[in-house]
Parts: C-alpha cells; sequence; structure tokens
C-alpha cells in the first residue's frame, strides 16, 4: 500500500499522467509525486502538511514506485516517487482511492517524528491505523499515543496475527 496526501481533491480515479516541474515530476501544488507506506509517514514528508488544515489522503495502487535518493528525511518517511518510468511500467495508469482526509494538530507532527525517528516504531498500514489513528466519518486524527502505549498496542496486534 502507498499514500499519497493533498490539499485538494482530485477529480480523477487514477494517474495517466504527471506534470513536469523543475524538481522532477508532481500533481498541481506539489514539486514532485511521492508516495509513503503509510499515512503517518506520509504527513511527515508532506511538503504542504500544516498542522491543523486537513489533507486529502489516497491510496495510490502503484506497484513498484522508485525509492527516493534526494530526500533527507527518508529514514523517516520510507517515502518513494512516482515518476514518467514508474507510469510506463504500470502501463500508463495507476489508480488511486480516496481513503479520508487527515487532520494533524499543533505539535503533532513532531511528535509523529519522534515516534519514527527515535521510538523507531516501524508499522504496517493496518498496525499505524490501529495504533495511531481515531477515524471518524472518514476523518483521520492522531490519537499521541504515549511510547509505552504505542508498544503495548503494536505487540497486542501481532500476537493476534
Amino acid at each position: 500500500m502507498w499514500f499519497h496526501l493533498s490539499k485538494k481533491k482530485w477529480k480523477v480515479d487514477a494517474i495517466t499522467n504527471l506534470r513536469k516541474t523543475k524538481k522532477g515530476y508532481g500533481e498541481p501544488q506539489v514539486d514532485r509525486f511521492s508516495v509513503a507506506p503509510t499515512l503517518g509517514r506520509a504527513f511527515v514528508g508532506c511538503p504542504h502538511a500544516t498542522e491543523g488544515k486537513p489533507l486529502f489522503i489516497y491510496e495510490v495502487h502503484v506497484v513498484n514506485p522508485e525509492r527516493t535518493t534526494d530526500t533527507a528525511d527518508y529514514e523517516t518517511t520510507h517515502e518513494h516517487l512516482v515518476t514518467e518510468a514508474v507510469l510506463v511500467n504500470e502501463g500508463g495508469r495507476i489508480p488511486v482511492s480516496l481513503v479520508g482526509q487527515v487532520v494533524v494538530g499543533p505539535g503533532e507532527a513532531v511528535y509523529l517524528k519522534i515516534m519514527y525517528r527515535n521510538w523507531k516504531l516501524d508499522m504496517t498500514y493496518e498496525e499505524e491505523q490501529q495504533v495511531l489513528w481515531e477515524v471518524s466519518d472518514e476523518i483521520w486524527q492522531f490519537r499521541r499515543p504515549s511510547r509505552a502505549e504505542a508498544t503495548a498496542k503494536l505487540a497486542e496486534l501481532r500476537i493476534h496475527e
């Protein structure tokens, strides 16, 4: 699973072309089209994420995006890129699905970075959804668990797999 965050709701259900920019390829208003394996990592890597402002969450059904080599925070975001080559390899069409919207409150983006960088929490999308997010009416809000709470919940989920 791969996720992308956008300020605007898209009117399409698939990526069929990429806008050329000075820094690569991206959706309108963005200098690149990046995806991350979880919502939290996508938020941390999102260049236009603003605390308190909702962003649209899209699942990008891409099989093999390119690992980015020029991002200073790759270890935190696990960011990959959808490029022209990736689009061609996907047959010229990459489906996208609207998942909902995410709102991260003041100070919570830093907290997310601490969770990934310092606590070394490595979770799947499904695990992250249960450990980090409260979802109501397709609005995702960060739960802000303590390190002990997050670690215990993650361990509990993995025991029941």
